[in-house]
């Protein structure tokens, strides 16, 4: 187990410093980054990274954290509307697996805002388990030139 610990936290320096690391320079480092691995806690690498490099790895962490739930919601609603459109009544969980993976979000996450669906009454549980029933919006909570999500 350690070993393959040890290796990944190799792998995963090796990957951050040719990733991250775009040039060499002589002038000093903005940020010091160790890499040690679990178990011990033994080093592994350090990586100087300089500003652009910095901002690199920066620019990556603030993408990820920008991902919210409420692009889950708005993928998952232009994929039940699509659906929907498309003439189908009943969707599947997994089919949803895709969606929350476009949106960068979890099982769990993804699981949670089915939840929600089924309690606001867009979706409804079937005798199946992770097939859920679309519910059909009515027809005065349509209103033309106004997005799906403001109709509620």
């Amino acid at each position: 187990m350690s070993r393959d610990r040890s290796r990944r936290a190799r792998v995963v320096a090796a990957a951050l410093r040719t990733w991250a690391v775009l040039r060499r320079t002589t002038t000093p480092p903005a940020v010091r980054v160790d890499v040690r691995q679990p178990d011990r806690w033994s080093h592994v690498a350090t990586i100087d990274l300089d500003d652009a490099g910095a901002d690199r790895v920066l620019a990556l962490l603030r993408e990820d954290v920008a991902r919210t739930p409420a692009t889950l919601a708005d993928h998952v609603d232009g994929w039940l509307t699509e659906q929907a459109a498309a003439g189908r009544t009943r969707v599947r969980a997994r089919d949803l697996l895709d969606v929350a993976a476009r949106a960068g979000r979890t099982k769990s996450e993804l699981a949670g805002h089915l939840a929600g669906l089924v309690d606001a009454g867009r979706l409804r549980e079937t005798w199946r388990p992770g097939v859920f029933r679309l519910v059909p919006r009515p027809a005065w909570a349509v209103r033309p030139g106004l997005p799906a999500a403001r109709t509620r």
